[in-house]
């Protein structure tokens, strides 16, 4: 049945209509994977009760051979997933997730000016927020600015070479932010190359315009997380770069100004704090260096984030600087290394607080070749800004920031198992990486095996975590399971622990119409070993893997991390006169969340109330307009057939009713 769905551009929904972009009236059914889910709730090892329910399977092939992604929706989507960023987009979100594929490997895809480029590329994908179903499938993007703010027409101008064909090398995790939060005026998805001397890439999510943020300086890059600005002119994120040993880098930009002159289509970067900024590394108070004196499971250390000149148009094409006057690798750890930077082992994923938007968690996977394997088995840390030098710094001109405090506390060290919570580091979380903090309030961790007796003694596949950041307690959630080998293709080491891994994770529980007390995460799945002919090898897809839901209905508490500086109390007590500026975030969790859209009594027969004055649409389950309100607490149903209908409010909040 084809969906009819009314623009409703009064109400700020504009994107209910042409949502549905598939290439076929077939796309525009929807349709979900037709495989096993690679990750399982009850295993084994587990008995938690989370249901898994995928819905893309890499090189998924039908009975005649074909891609059936390319058949359905005119798009290969290629393997090695990485991050995911996802908006609300009326009765769909749109999902950008990451090929994390080295510049040589994957088809080649074409640009807007006929550009053809290899390597890592963003995927889109609309699913339907009703059905989870996939509606269109497709490149994220149709245009590269490079470095200088030039559209791209050479795969010179991204791989900073001779290769005509060598595009992004790369692109790991990454990180999602809607337009209005946290300084940003655009929806925008960040990732970066996670490569020595990699660039970062910002991408304008409506437009399709992809952008290189030279300001961001050099890194592996693994993600990026913005944190609170505190209603001011800057913007600022912390950087996961993974290498080892490595610095954590805190990124500040000023919006509105930029000091590299006015390039073509620079005014997107310069509207988001992404033109002229500044680069500063962490150093301990005490003086640590590296892991060998910062160890261990609830160990604390006090430390600022100091100053780095990374960026010095003076030194423009001299030794050390590229053309613009940025620093290289090599130069920029120098710069850093001068200020005594700490050096973690490999510091990757970040993600915010939702709570809290001074305080992060970070994983730092692991080095086993480092200082005698003191850190062979990871660490999961907590960043906490000092309210009040972060709010002082970020009110400050940008050239005057310096020395912002921030304690960084080890909640979960792989070494000790958590603090002696589990027999051996090999039951335990392991070699952590890409990770998300949860409106639930709990973390959830992937693992990426970086350890090579990963899984030997326990025996159990790379798995997902849930850690409570106020005890520490760890729970094993979902385990691979390497019997899922999809149709016509072939594991080619199916005995070898760790081979598969989840990589992205996304707490989605707003965006799609859950239960009242469920948890839904966007997963997706990394299958190394997984070939085929349609997979097709380095040419092609790569390899294969998976996009899939996890979901649970949670019961009793929410933790909630807030350290020793709490940033509700410091708003409201230190600093009344930010009322009204904080950043949405924060100022909801500040004077109390609005309450989500219900509807009782449900089921139905005849009137039902809601629970706040709303603007309403009710769609039937094909997705067409049964009846537009505004402005009400009471609807009359009584003229409706029986059956299961949609309520979305003018902030597309979605709740099921059900007519009797």
């Amino acid at each position: 049945m084809k969906t009819q769905i009314t623009l409703l551009k009064a109400w700020g929904i504009a994107g209910v209509i042409g949502l549905m972009t598939g290439t076929s009236a077939m796309a525009q059914q929807g349709f979900k994977t037709e495989e096993a889910p690679m990750m399982r709730g009850v295993t084994k090892n587990i008995k938690n009760g989370w249901t898994v329910e995928p819905v893309v399977t890499v090189g998924e092939t039908n009975n005649a051979g074909e891609d059936v992604n390319q058949t359905r929706f005119g798009y290969k989507l290629t393997g090695i997933l990485d991050g995911i960023g996802a908006w609300k987009k009326g009765l769909n979100v749109r999902v950008v997730v990451n090929s994390e594929l080295a510049d040589s490997r994957g088809y080649a895809y074409t640009l807007a000016n006929g550009l053809s480029l290899t390597g890592a590329r963003m995927n889109s994908i609309e699913l339907s927020r009703i059905t989870k179903e996939v509606k269109s499938m497709g490149l994220a993007y149709d245009k590269i600015y490079d470095r200088a703010g030039i559209l791209v027409s050479s795969a010179t101008q991204i791989n900073e070479g001779t290769s005509t064909t060598l595009g992004f090398n790369r692109f790991c995790s990454g990180y999602g932010v809607n337009a209005g939060k946290y300084g940003f005026t655009r929806d925008i998805f960040f990732a970066g190359e996670e490569t020595d001397g990699g660039q970062l890439t910002a991408l304008d999510v409506n437009s399709k315009e992809l952008h290189v943020v030279p300001m961001a300086g050099r890194a592996a890059f693994e993600n990026i997380v913005p944190i609170e600005n505190f209603g001011t002119n800057k913007v600022a994120f912390l950087i996961g770069d993974d290498r080892g040993p490595a610095p954590l880098i805190l990124y500040i930009g000023q919006k509105g100004s930029s000091p590299m002159g006015n390039a073509p289509k620079s005014n997107f970067l310069r509207s988001n704090g992404l033109a002229n900024g500044q680069l500063y590394v962490w150093v301990a108070d005490g003086g640590d260096r590296d892991l060998t004196s910062f160890n261990g499971t609830g160990a604390v250390r006090s430390g600022k984030f100091v100053k780095i000149q990374h960026y010095a148009p003076a030194n423009a094409g001299t030794p050390g600087y590229d053309a613009q006057g940025f620093a290289d690798q090599a130069t920029q750890e120098a710069l850093a290394d001068a200020k005594n930077y700490f050096r973690f082992s490999r510091p990757e994923d970040l993600a915010r607080n939702p709570q809290d938007g001074t305080q992060v968690v970070m994983a730092s996977t692991g080095l086993s070749s480092w200082l005698g394997g003191v850190d062979s088995w990871g660490d999961v840390y907590i960043i906490d800004f000092q309210n009040t030098s972060l709010w002082q710094n970020l009110n400050k001109p940008l050239s005057m920031i310096d020395n912002i405090n921030a304690t960084i506390k080890i909640i979960y060290d792989g070494e000790d198992a958590g603090g002696g919570q589990f027999a051996g580091p090999d039951f335990g979380i392991r070699s952590p990486d890409n990770l998300e903090w949860a409106d639930n309030g709990f973390i959830y961790i992937n693992e990426d095996r970086s350890i090579s007796t990963f899984g030997l003694t326990s025996k159990i596949e790379a798995s997902l975590w849930q850690l409570d950041p106020e005890s520490g307690a760890a729970t094993r959630i979902l385990e691979m399971d390497r019997n899922a080998v999809p149709f016509q293709q072939t594991d080619g080491a199916p005995t070898d622990i760790g081979n598969w891994e989840s990589s992205g994770v996304l707490d989605v529980t707003d965006l799609f119409l859950t239960r009242p007390g469920e948890t839904l995460l966007l997963l997706d799945v990394q299958g190394h070993s997984l070939s085929s002919p349609i997979i097709g090898g380095s040419t092609n897809l790569a390899e294969g893997g998976q996009i899939l839901f996890a979901s649970k209905t949670l019961a009793g508490r929410k933790p909630s991390y807030h350290g020793s500086d709490d940033l509700r109390t410091f708003s409201a007590q230190a600093a009344p006169s930010l009322n009204g500026s904080l950043t949405q975030e924060v100022a909801e969790d500040k004077t109390g969340n609005e309450p989500k859209l219900d509807v009782y009594p449900n089921p139905a027969q005849g009137f039902v109330r809601l629970n706040k004055l709303s603007n309403l649409t009710i769609f039937d389950m094909s997705g067409k307009v049964v009846l537009q309100v505004k402005n009400t607490r009471e609807i009359n149903t009584s003229n409706f057939k029986k059956g299961t209908y949609i309520l979305m409010n003018d902030k597309e909040e979605l709740v099921k009713l059900v007519i009797q």
